[in-house]
């Protein structure tokens, strides 16, 4: 029975690591069979052991060892993950337990064994949940390996509180015991959710630290967009300035007959390179315009067509709007540098109707795109083509409370999106 309910306890722990902390598990079966052989050795362990000293920390480690081989992450991640889960599982487990216990008559392992059945019933379900919002997901993985240790290392520690105050009042009773295990109990909670709390600082830490980084990154594009319109500027200053010589030379040329000195001159005119001046795609907005040439400024030899425009002021955060441009003209161009027929166009329509700022962003495919699963971050597929990028438009988009469209139609793969500008979607 003891052992029966060790073999769950470890089924438990694994289910929270993938559940949980989002840890995939490997695809390798050499590596799968190696990890069951493994638990299988813990279960022998435990059950010839005497259940105590250096056995349970053999057991401890060999349960370590299980998760090292089965999942797909580097060892100090893994050692980290496993610690926190272990210490954590007992968070679950432990109400479960007390509720079951104060409850009926039945066998004492038994009602161990139904607690840790339905703690792993619970934890699934908390998975389940915790898939459906990305953004949660996201943020669970973002957790960084040292704070995940400090967190288990907490509920370690607890652990062991828990443990010794249960074996030193065993058989004890009285109201001093009763203050005992309410303090006992406090404590636990506070320790857990100091644990906790690191690591949603840590996140929250680090989220503040990319925001700041972005918007130093779309200083700078604004920055070198800016010169570059300066730059562009003064280049039509100098062939406006030197045109008018230019005209009279070829009028001179053509009205005394010297078709071949005109032809030649305006020969030596293009090779000077006197009119081919880059024109530059404005949609109407500074950030937009910067981050679109900032993007394509990486990608040589793609084109870029821009119809429509977009207000000065849109009532969206400067922040919002680099992120959702930035990634989709960036998707589009690595998209197109891997095209090796189709030619390399991206085309991009802006507007506003009713309120309603639309977006448009379409470049040629020449393989096949999973839509519905396009922007998850767990898909395989995120990282060809379009990818985690999606994710971002996807996740800024909503936050904003607006709409996105994904479409591919004979090899043309689009992203269509409706922002408010009040906030509001009106159609």
């Amino acid at each position: 029975m003891e052992t029966f309910r060790m073999f769950l306890g470890s089924i438990g722990i694994y289910f929270f690591i993938y559940e949980i902390c989002q840890i995939k598990t490997t695809e390798n079966k050499k590596r799968i069979m190696i990890s069951m052989g493994m638990l299988a050795l813990s279960i022998l362990t435990f059950y010839l052991s005497d259940k105590i000293g250096l056995f349970i920390v053999i057991c401890l480690l060999l349960k370590l060892v299980v998760a090292i081989f089965l999942f797909q992450t580097d060892l100090q991640r893994c050692c980290s993950v496993f610690l926190f889960s272990f210490s954590y599982y007992t968070v679950i487990y432990y109400p479960i337990k007390l509720v079951i216990f104060a409850a009926g008559n039945a066998h004492k392992e038994l009602k161990q064994i139904f607690a840790e059945i339905i703690t792993i019933f619970l934890i699934l379900y908390i998975g389940k949940l915790i898939r459906k919002n990305e953004s949660l997901v996201y943020n669970i993985r973002k957790a960084r390996s040292r704070f995940l240790f400090t967190a288990g290392l907490c509920g370690f520690l607890d652990n062991g509180i828990i443990y010794f105050v249960d074996y030193f009042t065993q058989g004890m009773e009285g109201r001093g015991i009763t203050a005992v295990k309410i303090l006992n109990a406090i404590v636990n909670v506070f320790v857990y959710f100091l644990g906790i709390l690191i690591i949603y600082i840590d996140i929250i830490r680090q989220g503040i630290q990319e925001e700041n980084a972005i918007k130093d990154k779309y200083l700078q594009m604004s920055k070198d967009h800016f010169q570059e319109i300066s730059d562009h500027m003064q280049e039509v200053r100098r062939i406006k300035h030197d045109m008018k010589s230019h005209i009279s030379s070829l009028e001179h040329y053509l009205k005394n007959q010297k078709y071949a000195d005109a032809r030649n001159y305006l020969n030596r005119m293009k090779d000077a390179g006197i009119y081919e001046v880059q024109v530059i795609n404005l949609v109407g907005n500074e950030m937009a315009d910067a981050v679109i040439s900032h993007a394509m400024g990486g990608h040589k030899g793609i084109r870029i067509q821009c119809e429509g425009v977009l207000p000065a002021n849109t009532g969206i955060s400067d922040y919002d709007l680099c992120t959702i441009f930035s990634n989709a003209v960036s998707n589009a161009a690595e998209a197109c540098e891997r095209l090796e027929k189709s030619e390399k166009l991206i085309k991009m329509k802006l507007g506003c109707y009713q309120g309603n700022i639309v977006i448009a962003v379409r470049n040629p495919i020449e393989w096949e795109i999973d839509v519905d699963r396009l922007g998850r971050i767990t898909s395989k597929e995120e990282k060809q083509g379009h990818g985690y990028g999606i994710y971002n438009i996807k996740n800024t988009v909503e936050k904003l409370g607006g709409k996105y469209f994904f479409d591919v139609t004979e090899r043309v793969f689009e992203i269509k999106i409706i922002l408010n500008m009040q906030g509001e979607i009106l159609c």
